[in-house]
């Protein structure tokens, strides 16, 4: 526990432990490799004030920063869609932020036979 944060489970993990494709994410300026340090805001019960500690009291960003993902899912049960939306922030050199994002739109197809869902993609990318 540092400054009222449990800072203990911050630890690089590899792709297969992520669950993530052995292929790098392309960016604009790089290639990034699957692996990394991950937080799950999701578990965490102030997930901003946990980001806001791990800045400005830990420099999780620092100079040696080359790129931070950001990924959402969400669900419309109106519509029965899945949205997957990955942000990619690009810190070159210079000091110059390159953002991105790409979306994934998937549909659920229930597999009562197996007790299954297949999902059906969809892909776009947009960048600001």
């Amino acid at each position: 526990m540092s400054n009222g944060v449990n800072i203990s489970w911050f630890s690089y993990q590899s792709y297969k432990e992520l669950g993530e494709s052995s292929l790098s994410f392309g960016g604009a300026y790089g290639s990034y490799p699957g692996g990394g340090y991950v937080i799950d805001i999701h578990s965490q019960p102030d997930g901003r004030r946990l980001l806001e500690t791990l800045q400005f009291r830990h420099n999780w960003l620092d100079l040696k920063t080359r790129a931070l993902f950001v990924d959402f899912a969400f669900y419309n049960p109106n519509v029965d869609l899945f949205l997957i939306t990955r942000c990619l922030m690009e810190f070159l050199p210079s000091g110059v932020v390159k953002a991105s994002a790409t979306h994934r739109v998937l549909q659920a197809h229930p597999r009562p036979e197996c007790g299954a869902v297949c999902l059906q993609r969809r892909t776009k990318t947009r960048s600001p």
